[in-house]
């Protein structure tokens, strides 16, 4: 996901604690749900009730029959969230994971990572946008801990400029990955697309 922070270092900071101090005690549920003016990280929130609130795509009929033949207990999958800030929210990614994994303990048991990716990306690049969720995509299939499938990842392309939509919806082409947005206006839904062309970019195998 996208992490938006486009104020001044001095307003960005007093913004930051505010929120912090607004969403200290809530779960996602009343995190995403609960007036906390316009500080554009409650959408994020909103994401992550969205996702992680959800079961995952369910695996094959073969694997659910090996494990109960082999009476092997069925483990609750890592979650993993990868943040792609922008040169200017990079400074507060680590501010944004802290104040999420406690919204996320409050909520639920499941296991879920937070990593931020080492590359900032300029949003209004179209081409670097594209580039980089290209290569987080391709991070989470070929991570021996993660190894997710297509259809368990989800690119979201908050902070919800033009460009970072374009790019969002454009590598989830002619693909199982989900593509998804919050909805501005109240009720601030989260609205999921799996979009199909009749293209393939080149990061099914």
């Amino acid at each position: 996901m996208g992490l938006s922070m486009e104020l001044a270092k001095d307003v960005a900071e007093a913004a930051l604690a505010g929120f912090r101090a607004s969403v200290s005690g809530l779960d996602l549920n009343d995190a995403a749900t609960a007036d906390l003016g316009r500080f554009p990280w409650q959408q994020n929130l909103r994401v992550l009730r969205h996702h992680l609130l959800r079961p995952l795509p369910n695996r094959s009929w073969w694997a659910a029959t090996r494990r109960v033949l082999t009476r092997t207990p069925r483990m609750e999958p890592t979650r993993i969230v990868v943040v792609l800030p922008s040169p200017q929210s990079a400074p507060y990614a680590t501010a944004f994971t802290e104040i999420a994994s406690d919204c996320v303990a409050r909520s639920c048991s499941l296991n879920v990572l937070f990593k931020i990716w080492p590359q900032a990306v300029d949003y209004n690049d179209l081409t670097a946008l594209r580039r980089e969720f290209l290569a987080i995509v391709r991070a989470m299939q070929e991570n021996r801990e993660s190894a997710s499938a297509l259809d368990e990842i989800s690119i979201d392309t908050r902070p919800g400029m033009k460009l970072v939509s374009i790019a969002g919806a454009a590598v989830t082409f002619a693909s199982p990955l989900e593509f998804t947005y919050v909805e501005t206006a109240p009720p601030n839904r989260v609205v999921a697309f799996d979009v199909r062309a009749a293209f393939r970019i080149p990061i099914e195998r």
